[in-house]
C-alpha cells in the first residue's frame, strides 16, 4: 500500500464527450442540459488507479469526493495495534469522500484500489470556481451533489439501526 506521486490528475479537455457518458452513466445528472455537462466535464478530473493503489489516506487532507465509474476500492481505518481493519468495499455507481467535498476535514479513512479502477474526481476549489463564475448552475451541481450525500447518510443510518437491532437480539446491548 503505497502513494504512487507519479500520477496526477490531469483536467480533460472542453468537449470531453467520454467524460459526459461516464457522468451521465452515474444516473445523478440525467436532467443536465447538455451545455451543463460540457460545463461539469470541464470540472471534473477522470483518474485510473492500478490494483493497490492509495486513492486517498487517513489523516491527510481531503478537497473532494470521487464517483467511481469502474472497479472496486476497499476503505479502511487505521487500528491501534498499528493494523488495519477494512471497513467497507464500493463499486461501480457509488461515492466516496463526499465530506471533503464540503468541508476543511482530514480523511477519516484510506481508500485504495481493490483492482484497476477509473473515478471520477470533483474538488472543492473547482467546485467553488464554478459557484463564483456561474452561480445558477453551481447551485443546481450543489443540489445534486446534496441528494449523494443525504442518500449516504440514509443507508449508514439504517445499517447501523440494522446492526443495533441484531446486538440488541443478541443480549450484546440494551
Amino acid at each position: 500500500m503505497k502513494l504512487d506521486l507519479r500520477h496526477i490528475f490531469n483536467s480533460n479537455s472542453k468537449n470531453n464527450i467520454e467524460v459526459i457518458r461516464k457522468l451521465k452513466s452515474t444516473g445523478l445528472f440525467n436532467d443536465f442540459s447538455k451545455n451543463e455537462m460540457y460545463e461539469l466535464a470541464n470540472i471534473v478530473y477522470v483518474r485510473y488507479y492500478k490494483k493497490d493503489e492509495i486513492i486517498f489516506q487517513e489523516n491527510k487532507p481531503g478537497l473532494g469526493m470521487y464517483f467511481i465509474d469502474e472497479g472496486t476500492v476497499k476503505v479502511i481505518k487505521e487500528t491501534c495495534s498499528n493494523g488495519y481493519d477494512q471497513s467497507a468495499l464500493f463499486g461501480p455507481g457509488d461515492t466516496l469522500g463526499e465530506d471533503s467535498l464540503f468541508s476543511d476535514s482530514i480523511r477519516k479513512l484510506t481508500a485504495i484500489a481493490l483492482d484497476d479502477c477509473c473515478l471520477i474526481g470533483i474538488f472543492r476549489p473547482d467546485l467553488f470556481d464554478l459557484l463564483y463564475r456561474n452561480p445558477r448552475f453551481g447551485n443546481k451541481l450543489l443540489l445534486k451533489l446534496g441528494v449523494v450525500v443525504s442518500s449516504n447518510l440514509a443507508k449508514k443510518t439504517d445499517e447501523i439501526l440494522r446492526i443495533r437491532d441484531t446486538l440488541s437480539r443478541s443480549n450484546i446491548i440494551r
